[in-house]
């Protein structure tokens, strides 16, 4: 399930995650994706934060009260430590920058679960051409709080 309220958006993240044969839901708010969750059932929602109707905060907040096992990842511009404070607080799997929708598959077939596991913060520096300072083995963790 792809929630976004630009259809640009949906197509790039449908392009980068969808696997020939995947079932692609997509919807332009929360609230379109809630009345649908329990019907569709996706293995992933990939969530935006801001949108009309509902905000992905609002809408991962009521799935995951009535589906608590939902895979939700925030796919998002906004990098604010209490929006990716309140997103954790609601069980969601990753919190991704739309800059870095490549990332998307990597965290759908391994996301560490953040709620059982101690672990450290990890953070990278990105140049003005986001290229990492990291090793690649450690890419996986970039934007997880």
């Amino acid at each position: 399930m792809i929630v976004d309220d630009n259809a640009k958006i949906r197509s790039v993240i449908r392009d980068t995650v969808a696997e020939e044969g995947d079932e692609v839901f997509e919807y332009e708010n929360g609230l379109q994706a809630v009345a649908a969750y329990g019907s569709v059932r996706p293995d992933w929602v990939m969530m935006d934060l801001l949108m009309n109707e509902m905000d992905g905060l609002s809408a991962t907040k009521r799935i995951r009260e009535s589906f608590p096992d939902a895979q939700i990842l925030i796919v998002t511009n906004y990098d604010g430590i209490p929006f990716r404070t309140e997103a954790y607080s609601y069980g969601v799997k990753a919190y991704v920058l739309k800059e870095d929708i490549a990332m998307l598959p990597s965290l759908m077939k391994g996301v560490p679960d953040i709620h059982h596991e101690n672990k450290t913060t990890k953070t990278a520096s990105y140049s003005e051409n986001h290229q990492c300072n990291e090793s690649p083995s450690n890419i996986s963790m970039l934007k997880f709080f």
